[in-house]
């Protein structure tokens, strides 16, 4: 079997939100975003597209974009070898692209539970925050909570620590999907 290591990476955001994941190149794209989904921190409310080498692939088929079945495309036989570079975005209104840098590709000598995130930092942003520039207001939103402008945005957001990433939360779930993909 062979193993992808990738990194994945919200465009446009400083500092970085990022993730290194393992995943096994027999996954399927859909298989894929569930992943990207549980190591990110997103939700899976909106709709997604991954772009690989000039081609769309997606779960949503009714749409008028010419876009291919992701659940028909592993991740081995879409990237090979010689990808380097392709990206997702999720969430068409708020847009949020992902980058996603093929960091590595082994051989799987021997089994274990697969994805696994390695590294990551800081949490993702909130669902329909407002994308990048939301993001950023909401970040000053938290640096002023006194702000009388800000109470609303600090309500809805609740708890939310932009710094916060558990990467054992986060591997529990990823084991949790990857005993359902197993079945």
């Amino acid at each position: 079997m062979t193993l992808y290591t990738l990194k994945i990476e919200l465009a446009d955001i400083t500092p970085a939100v990022w993730r290194e994941l393992e995943v096994p190149g027999t996954y399927t794209l859909s298989h894929l975003h569930y992943v990207i989904q549980i190591a990110m921190g997103w939700e899976d409310y909106h709709m997604h597209l991954f772009t690989i080498n000039g081609k769309g692939y997606s779960n949503n088929l009714s749409h008028e974009l010419k876009d291919l079945d992701e659940s028909k495309y592993t991740i081995e036989g879409v990237l090979g070898t010689t990808c380097k570079q392709f990206f997702y975005i999720y969430d068409f209104g708020d847009s949020w692209e992902h980058i996603i840098t093929v960091e590595k590709i082994s051989d799987l000598d021997k089994p274990k539970n697969y994805p696994v995130c390695l590294k990551g930092e800081l949490a993702c942003p909130l669902e329909d925050c407002g994308g990048v520039p939301g993001y950023y207001a909401l970040l000053e939103a938290l640096e002023n909570p006194e702000a009388k402008e800000n109470e609303d945005l600090l309500e809805w957001a609740e708890d939310w620590d932009p710094e916060d990433f558990d990467i054992d939360e986060t591997n529990k779930s990823l084991a949790k999907l990857g005993k359902r993909i197993k079945k």
